[in-house]
C-alpha cells in the first residue's frame, strides 16, 4: 500500500519501520511530498505511535479514503494533463491548475494534511493509478 506524507525518512528508520520511496514531488521550495510503499504491517506499526511520541522531525503521514471516491465525473487539466476530479465544493469555475494542491484548494477547498492525502488516494484510485504515479503526474 502507499502513504502520502513529507520527511519521513528519519521516523521510519527510528521506529523500525521498512518503506520504499516511490515518488517525491515539490510542493515549495524545501518542501516535498513523498510517497511510501509499505506493507500493511507497517502501517499498522505507525498506527500505533502516540501522537505524543511522534517528534516534530518525523514530518507527517496520512492513509485514508475520501467520501467522494468512486464519484470523479468532472475533467480538469491539472498539472497540463487530464484529470478526473470530483464536483466543485464552491461556485469555482476554472479548469485548469498548476497542481493537484492547486486543484485542492481551489475546487474543493481543502488543504489539511489529512485532505491532502486522502482525497490523493481517492482520485488516484479513480484515474486508475497508483498513489505515486497520481503524485508524479498531477503534482509534478
Amino acid at each position: 500500500m502507499q502513504i502520502l506524507g513529507s520527511n519521513l525518512t528519519e521516523a521510519l528508520y527510528e521506529l523500525g519501520a521498512t518503506g520504499t520511496l516511490q515518488a517525491l514531488t515539490k510542493v515549495s521550495d524545501g518542501q516535498y511530498f513523498e510517497v511510501w510503499e509499505i506493507s500493511e504491517p507497517e502501517l499498522v506499526k505507525l498506527e500505533k505511535i502516540p501522537a505524543s511520541e511522534w517528534k516534530s522531525s518525523y514530518g507527517w503521514w496520512r492513509y485514508g479514503h475520501c467520501i467522494y471516491e468512486g464519484s470523479a465525473d468532472f475533467e480538469y487539466t491539472v498539472n497540463g494533463k487530464v484529470m478526473k476530479g470530483y464536483e466543485p465544493q464552491n461556485n469555482f469555475i476554472q479548469s485548469e491548475f498548476d497542481s493537484y494542491l492547486d486543484w485542492l484548494e481551489n475546487v474543493m477547498n481543502l488543504s489539511t494534511e489529512t485532505n491532502i492525502a486522502i482525497v490523493a488516494i481517492s482520485l488516484a484510485q479513480d484515474n486508475g493509478m497508483t498513489l505515486a504515479e497520481f503524485m508524479n503526474t498531477y503534482q509534478g
